[in-house]
């Protein structure tokens, strides 16, 4: 009777495919409509169908070479978690095949995630505020002034007429939901997330529908004929392409952003069961293919609701255009802090694990282990085994394996080094994951607008991660001269 592995993979790809969803779909959705704006309805559509191919691309690129960079009974087994990671995918290519410059690598990628994911949680987290906290603080002040005197009530809106920044009532409202939300982030993986992932897309779609709705009813109602500011085909005929080149290279980074999920992919991918080439692609590709058309949907129909906008253009936030009293769009703000609180252990986790794996004092030992002259035999039994046809078979086509490179056999099981936080004892990972949420909660009560936070991790970092290193080291694990460059560059794209 065969015995259940210590550590098991129980992902599915229901719940693989929402956790990458709900990574993706978020907050950035709401900058969507102004980047359609910049970029031209027909040329915004052009601009983020080629984001969306290059980030599947980038994705299996590093499915792949998480692959190769596996120990073999990890792989060949495949019922124990995977131990893939970003930074050891990144770090073990060849071309870093230099130790010194291998670690600088992979302790620049972990930094580097960690910076998206808790910046993530500090912008979701003003946005909490925003969404939840201002509305709820106007709603309790308002009830507060009835039952003052019309003089004193007076006095009261002067002082909060001139208040700047975030209120304390706004940040406990905002610190409440964290509360609720705190007990989501404890938990150790990704796939025990799956209902609350499907709640939180579920209702983004909705907010979605809401924005479609409205814009229709702008363009072709007759209610809004007087608010419109020209016929919906002359609008219509004048968004089709970007004004300018600035224009288009001021929209393009927006476009980058929403599809950012990166640091979730291989955690996805470890906790997958049954985690051959075939199932981990058809998640991405329905993840990315449902992530494409629902931001299509909602960018093209935002930037269209710019006819009803004095300016003529949305703002960089959508929701802002929208009056506060729109009951419709008050709903559909409520599913977007919906969304947003349930999206927060998704940061937080993959926060959590890096660190641990980060502060973890296995990193040296185990490359030295590796490298050392005892385990000579057992690296020439390894490098034989990707030889024979079994990653062949499950994973990977013949050619992929044929054009793997000897140096990247070297550190083939650097991936063990990944497994800290699962050795880690529950009280270190409690205590971090309390300092990393409450940490970025209380951080964002003195942030004044999330713009601030969005330009912290910037756009350049973005594409770096998201899309550069990755092609960077599947080119390095796969390219052999004597197979050629086509070979590659079919593999990549």
């Amino acid at each position: 009777m065969n015995e259940e592995p210590s550590n098991p993979r129980h992902g599915t790809l229901t719940s693989s495919t929402f956790a990458l969803l709900s990574t993706m779909i978020g907050g950035g959705t709401l900058s969507l409509p102004l980047a359609f704006a910049q970029g031209g309805t027909f040329g915004g559509v052009l601009i983020l169908l080629f984001v969306a191919s290059s980030a599947y691309g980038s994705i299996m690129n590093l499915i792949d070479c998480s692959i190769v960079t596996t120990a073999p009974g990890s792989v060949s087994e495949n019922l124990t978690r995977g131990s893939g990671s970003y930074e050891g995918v990144v770090s073990t290519a060849p071309l870093f095949k230099n130790r010194n410059l291998s670690q600088f690598v992979r302790y620049f990628c972990m930094g580097c995630l960690v910076l998206i994911c808790w910046s993530g949680i500090i912008g979701y987290c003003v946005l909490l505020r925003d969404l939840a906290g201002k509305p709820l603080s106007d709603w309790i002040t308002e009830d507060g002034e009835e039952d003052m005197s019309s003089e004193s009530s007076s006095a009261s809106v002067s002082i909060d007429e001139t208040e700047e920044g975030p209120s304390l009532l706004q940040n406990i409202i905002m610190l409440s939901i964290v509360v609720v939300v705190t007990p989501l982030t404890m938990l150790r993986t990704l796939t025990a997330l799956e209902k609350v992932a499907m709640f939180g897309v579920t209702n983004v779609a909705f907010l979605g529908i809401c924005i479609i709705y409205k814009s229709m009813e702008c363009n072709f109602s007759d209610d809004f004929a007087s608010v419109r500011n020209e016929s919906f085909s002359s609008f219509l005929s004048d968004q089709l392409w970007p004004s300018s080149w600035k224009e288009f290279f001021t929209a393009f980074p927006i476009f980058c952003g929403p599809f950012m999920c990166h640091f979730n992919v291989l955690p996805v991918h470890n906790e997958l069961c049954d985690a051959s080439r075939d199932r981990i692609r058809y998640v991405i590709r329905f993840a990315t293919t449902f992530a494409t058309f629902f931001y299509i949907a909602v960018g093209v129909s935002g930037s269209l609701y710019g006819n009803c906008v004095e300016s003529g253009q949305v703002e960089g936030n959508i929701l802002l255009n929208f009056d506060d009293d729109d009951k419709l769009m008050t709903f559909g703000k409520a599913c977007l802090t919906t969304t947003i609180a349930l999206a927060l252990p998704i940061m937080v986790i993959p926060c959590r694990d890096i660190i641990m794996r980060m502060l973890s004092t296995d990193c040296d030992s185990t490359l030295s282990q590796l490298s050392s002259p005892k385990n000579e035999g057992y690296e020439r039994q390894r490098k034989s085994s990707f030889k024979e046809p079994l990653l062949n078979n499950a994973f990977l086509e013949d050619e992929t394996v044929d054009t793997l490179s000897e140096s990247s056999l070297e550190t083939v099981e650097s991936g063990q080094e990944d497994q800290p936080a699962e050795r880690s004892k529950p009280i270190t990972r409690t205590l971090l994951t309390l300092a990393i949420f409450w940490g970025g909660a209380f951080l964002a009560c003195i942030v004044d607008n999330v713009d601030v936070v969005w330009e912290l991790t910037g756009s350049n970092l973005v594409m770096a991660i998201g899309f550069l290193l990755p092609c960077i080291s599947f080119l390095s694990h796969h390219f052999n001269i004597e197979s050629g460059v086509k070979l590659v560059f079919k593999k990549t794209w």
